[in-house]
């Protein structure tokens, strides 16, 4: 007959042992069990499910702020160890954060070699998926007539909240992006995606010096009428100084709605002279693209020679 402390392999006792040897032989594996019962569930039982912990991506942060009207964000930053450049990392901001943050890290550390060290910041909101729909028509839209909001969508949504939503970018999260890491101004871009795409359009023809990169996926130039547009013929009337060190990006899948294709074709073909690269990217739709879009657009925003 054995006596067993569960869970702890052991020399079995013998019972013609005489009471001293049996103790003795007991000492360890009780001394071993009282102190996993002490420290708690180190290890889960046999057939248990182990428990684990909150995974985290490596060398990231997340604030969360308010923008002067009130609207909650949720800001997340990754920044590369070591030594920063001697003009100090590029940066590139990007919408829809909850959606594209751990793609954009990982991206950015696996081409290092290519890309270079980078400050990667997203901008989200506080909330648990990957979009937050009322908060993105109302921050990355122009004021809309309802007319002209498909029928698919809650035509009470709120829009308008693109300028506000901009002047939240340059006054609250540059400013703490820069106090936490040395950037340089001169290496700046802004990414979005679907109506985030249009906000980036609107961005670099109305604001251009706010960065030098721009890299718009699958931009919902559709909206309201196609105003942005006309964004786009006062940017083009720019003198060309103004334009001088600003590039732009488009990405679209070769399989999404044949109007957002269109539209993007259309909208290149009107560009003044910039640094400007159009990607089709055959066999994606509207979201299956974006993983591309991201690698694309960091490589045109951060990568030399582009």
């Amino acid at each position: 007959m054995t006596a067993f402390a569960p869970g702890i392999m052991h020399p079995p006792v013998r019972l013609e042992e005489t009471p001293p040897m049996f103790l003795r032989r007991l000492a360890l594996p009780l001394a071993l069990l009282l102190g996993c019962a002490a420290a708690g569930p180190v290890m889960a039982r046999q057939g248990a499910a182990p428990e684990g912990v909150a995974a985290t991506i490596a060398d990231a942060r997340q604030f969360d702020l308010q923008s002067a009207q009130g609207h909650a964000y949720r800001i997340f930053v990754a920044a590369p160890q070591g030594e920063a450049p001697a003009a100090g990392y590029p940066v590139i901001y990007l919408l829809d954060g909850n959606s594209v943050f751990g793609t954009a890290v990982e991206t950015v550390r696996l081409q290092r070699a290519a890309l270079g060290p980078a400050v990667i910041v997203a901008v989200g909101y506080p909330v648990g998926t990957p979009f937050d729909g009322p908060a993105r028509f109302r921050d990355y839209t122009p004021p809309t007539d309802p007319r002209h909001i498909p029928e698919k969508f809650d035509r009470s949504v709120v829009t308008g909240g693109q300028d506000a939503f901009l002047d939240f970018l340059v006054a609250q999260v540059r400013p703490l992006v820069e106090s936490l890491h040395p950037i340089d101004p001169h290496r700046q871009a802004l990414f979005g995606h679907s109506l985030g795409g249009l906000f980036v359009l609107h961005t670099m023809f109305t604001r251009p010096e706010l960065f030098q990169k721009y890299v718009a996926g699958s931009p919902s130039i559709w909206w309201n009428g196609r105003s942005v547009l006309a964004e786009l013929d006062r940017f083009a009337a720019l003198p060309s100084a103004a334009r001088r060190d600003v590039g732009l990006m488009v990405v679209v899948g070769g399989e999404e709605l044949g109007h957002i294709v269109l539209d993007a074709r259309d909208l290149i073909t009107r560009l003044p002279p910039i640094r400007d690269r159009y990607l089709e990217v055959a066999g994606e739709g509207h979201v299956s693209v974006l993983p591309t879009a991201i690698n694309e657009g960091l490589r045109f925003a951060l990568g030399s020679g582009h």
